[in-house]
């Protein structure tokens, strides 16, 4: 089998090529950009200045990932960075999701022409992919879709929830989301059915597809996962001010859930707890302004810094509306935090029964709080889950996604068997 993986972005869609790759069965990779130091526009970083060319470089590496053979790489770099151009100026973000949606329109198409003649299946991610699988059925190709959130359909109704939720000058921000999703969903519920392999990577955005879906035996859960660190790292001393350090990592916006979290904290009302938010904010400032005493706004951090706060810190909170998983729940769990999670994400699947975390329901700032003042209170406690949550997190690697990706995906896999810590080996179906 020749299996063609494309992505316009990046997403986790690298382990996924290096899964193929592994079982040689990789015919290309195709992406927007690729980090490539001999090629153009990155060579020209060699006449930049010093800070700018090492802030070109820290932001391209993550379009980079060592072990792909960049012989199998080819990329369709020009829309791509239309895409990085809308999103990073201000005045431009308003057109982000359209120039998006036209980005992925034709990435798909020219993903799917390239598939012909030499692929027998095309790997896409959700909303850029249906052009793509439309010329793959009509030429008799495999499909296989990978939901790399939860559905559009549910993303939208999350999102049209909390439009009775935020304050007044909110509304700008979750219109402009609401719109995006709409794109999304579009595209997304055709490419569903164009689909003859549905991936998601935990069981709750598997719970989020829509109704009829997934009950074909063509949806399967491959849990994500992510690149621990190679010794366990020691517990920080207790701070000199006594108080209990909250973590939360990835983007700030109305569906990540930070208005509850926020709110929890105004609960508690205590001078012992402070919380770091670390991400590309996309709420308005003023929406920090009651809870500016406990809360700390840390825009973006080099990969190395992030694991020095998640060292730094004493459990890791992550109050999501709607995951495809939440890659930064293993990194915290690897780096010893104790998890204090909503249901809506991948936590449940990651925490199961080992007692490094504590499930709570979204949208629930008092639950929330219960959670966060116990681990506050319990020092003890609290480091015997985050001794939990490593050995927990050594199930999540991405060598173990990789291979229950092939398990799952080729159909000459391996039979499937069960891993240490009752975690199947194989994507479990739906």
């Amino acid at each position: 089998m020749r299996v063609a993986v494309f992505h316009p972005g990046t997403q986790h869609s690298y382990q996924s090529a290096l899964a193929f790759q592994e079982a040689d069965c990789l015919a290309w990779y195709a992406t927007g950009v690729y980090y490539d130091p001999e090629r153009w526009p990155f060579r020209a970083a060699r006449w930049m200045p010093p800070s700018l060319r090492a802030a070109l470089e820290r932001e391209s590496r993550k379009r980079h990932l060592p072990d792909l053979d960049r012989g199998r790489i080819i990329t369709r770099s020009g829309r791509e960075w239309c895409v990085l151009l809308a999103q990073r100026l201000r005045m431009l973000q308003g057109l982000a999701p359209r120039v998006i949606h036209w980005r992925n329109r034709r990435f798909s198409s020219w993903a799917g022409r390239c598939a012909l003649g030499t692929a027998d299946t095309v790997y896409g991610y959700d909303t850029s992919s249906l052009e793509a699988f439309r010329i793959a059925r009509e030429h008799g190709l495999r499909t296989v879709l990978d939901q790399s959130g939860s559905s559009w359909p549910f993303v939208r109704q999350a999102l049209q929830t909390e439009t009775e939720v935020y304050p007044d000058y909110m509304q700008g921000i979750l219109r402009r989301t609401l719109r995006a999703s709409r794109l999304n969903e579009e595209r997304y519920v055709a490419e569903l059915a164009l689909a003859d392999v549905i991936l998601v990577g935990c069981s709750f955005a598997a719970e989020t597809l829509p109704e009829g879906v997934g009950r074909e035996g063509r949806t399967w859960v491959v849990p994500y996962g992510a690149t621990l660190p190679p010794d366990p790292r020691p517990q920080p001393d207790p701070p000199a001010d006594g108080r209990t350090r909250l973590l939360y990592a990835g983007a700030i916006s109305p569906a990540k859930g930070v208005y509850y979290l926020l709110e929890a904290m105004r609960l508690l009302g205590s001078q012992n707890l402070s919380l770091d938010l670390v991400g590309r904010l996309d709420l308005d400032p003023r929406l920090f302004g009651p809870y500016r005493k406990w809360v700390r706004h840390t825009p973006h951090v080099p990969r190395q810094e992030l694991d020095r706060l998640y060292a730094a810190a004493d459990a890791f909170v992550f109050p999501s509306l709607t995951e495809g998983f939440g890659i930064v729940l293993i990194e915290a769990a690897a780096a010893g935090l104790p998890l204090i999670a909503t249901t809506s994400t991948g936590a449940p699947d990651l925490v199961g029964d080992s007692g490094c975390g504590f499930l709570v329901p979204p949208r629930d700032p008092a639950a929330l709080a219960e959670r966060i003042d116990y681990v506050a209170s319990h020092r003890q406690e609290r480091l015997e889950m985050g001794r939990r949550a490593r050995q927990r997190a050594r199930l999540f690697t991405w060598e173990a996604y990789r291979r229950r990706l092939r398990e799952t995906v080729l159909p000459e896999g391996p039979e499937p068997h069960q891993a240490n810590g009752s975690l199947p080996e194989k994507g479990f179906p739906v």
